[in-house]
């Protein structure tokens, strides 16, 4: 057909063609053909559209000196690069390759994006999400995307993915040093949800986090797998029972001696909950007491917010002393 016809001037060539050199995007819109393969065949493990389609379009691509424009997965590619994506894997072996896919991130509101992948639909499958994450884990958490996708990718439609240290290291070529030594394998709950507008699929797959759909609960599930993602505190407290009691009677103890050892270095840490927006729960930071009275603590914010993004690290906060969920003494000859 003719380029008109398939909308080329309305790529954007230098995001899209992000591999080429400037002088071939420039080109790209000076070709006057184009050629569109599309191919079906029945749903199976020896996924022969997926097959057919990446081996056709890098044989006349680089028959006819083109480049190969992929609408689904925005890519630009010369025909040889396009041709590394082809699946050469025995059939019936699984043809899931992290270049045969992308990791999208939607920004959702302040500090929280929505993870999600392009691609499975040319498994007859869907893309998997997560729907809040933190922006500073979006790639620890897009990894865990991936490893997920791959099970999908394969036929899982059981509802929950069986997800192991190992699944990481394949599917997202994590290296083994970034995996925390002891973690085991994890089962991984999905559920199906509609697509949002400008979606690359007509369905859904939503990780569920044990911990809840907030971005502390993909934070939780991604540290499972990797340790602390961020390097600061992560942990929360219900506030109720004996936590909550014995930090109250911590506190009073660490204050009383506070304002005698402070000279000399000492210094009281308070972790308090902070809301996420969205009534999505609470995130608990610590504070670096600076002053107090018979009903407020006040002190320096002293973690970088994960999703409690209405306060930043080293903000002045006052709070209630019945807030506390924990206290840590530092310094001061003690």
């Amino acid at each position: 057909m003719p380029a008109s016809d398939w909308n080329l001037g309305r790529l954007d060539t230098d995001a899209s063609g992000a591999g080429l050199t400037p002088a071939e995007r420039r080109g790209i819109a000076r070709r006057t053909q184009v050629i569109a393969i599309d191919t079906s065949a029945a749903t199976s493990d020896r996924q022969l559209a997926l097959r057919a389609a990446i081996a056709g379009a890098s044989v006349l691509a680089d028959e006819f000196d083109g480049f190969v424009h992929d609408p689904l997965l925005v890519r630009i590619e010369r025909a040889k690069d396009f041709a590394a994506h082809a699946v050469v894997v025995p059939l019936g072996a699984s043809t899931f390759r992290r270049d045969r896919v992308e990791i999208l991130y939607e920004p959702k509101s302040e500090g929280v994006v929505r993870v999600l992948t392009a691609g499975l639909s040319r498994w007859g499958a869907p893309d998997v999400e997560a729907v809040s994450a933190p922006v500073g884990a979006r790639q620890r958490v897009g990894e865990l995307v991936l490893a997920v996708a791959e099970a999908v990718a394969n036929g899982n439609t059981s509802g929950t993915v069986q997800l192991a240290p190992d699944d990481l290291l394949r599917a997202a070529d994590v290296d083994r040093s970034a995996l925390e030594t002891e973690a085991s394998a994890q089962t991984i709950p999905l559920r199906t949800v509609p697509p949002e507008s400008g979606d690359p699929n007509d369905f859904m797959a939503r990780i569920v986090p044990p911990d809840g759909e907030g971005p502390m609960g993909y934070l939780q599930l991604t540290e499972h797998f990797f340790g602390r993602v961020l390097g600061i505190s992560t942990e929360t407290s219900s506030g109720e029972g004996g936590g909550r009691d014995d930090a109250q009677r911590n506190l009073e103890k660490a204050l009383a001696s506070w304002e005698s050892t402070r000279a000399s270095g000492g210094a009281v840490l308070v972790r308090l909950p902070f809301a996420i927006p969205g009534n999505g729960g609470a995130e608990a930071m610590w504070v670096e007491v600076k002053g107090f009275d018979q009903k407020t603590v006040t002190g320096t914010l002293l973690d970088e917010p994960l999703a409690a993004v209405s306060v930043e690290k080293g903000a002045q906060v006052s709070r209630r002393r019945d807030e506390v969920e924990a206290v840590t003494v530092r310094g001061g000859g003690r």
